[in-house]
């Protein structure tokens, strides 16, 4: 192969475009899922054990509710992680087609 291209320049196709689009609805999808679970999150702070005597029962219900707060709170941060991932993706594919923009540039001519 003769091509004196970037490697990323190669990587780019007709459909980069409509994929990085892609993505950038689903970035802004993860931002609103985001925000919606920091709205909640309050409402499942722990609140310290009461120092009277508690049924089973209800030691075994602050236990789940204790579950349920460890869950949410893990479910927000892969939300997070899952947000920063597809930000640094956005980047990459932003690059190569700001590359295969330039390198076509170049390589046209001129008027």
């Amino acid at each position: 192969m003769d091509d004196h291209r970037p490697a990323i320049v190669l990587a780019v196709t007709p459909f980069t475009a409509r994929r990085l689009a892609e993505a950038e609805a689903h970035r802004r999808a993860l931002e609103h899922l985001a925000d919606e679970v920091s709205t909640h999150r309050p409402a499942l702070l722990r609140s310290p054990a009461p120092a009277t005597w508690q049924s089973d029962a209800a030691s075994q219900y602050r236990r789940r509710l204790d579950d349920l707060h460890d869950w949410f709170g893990q479910g927000a941060d892969h939300i997070d992680q899952a947000r920063d991932a597809l930000d640094v993706r956005i980047a990459a594919m932003r690059r190569a087609l700001s590359a295969a923009a330039a390198a076509q540039q170049v390589g046209s001519p001129g008027p």
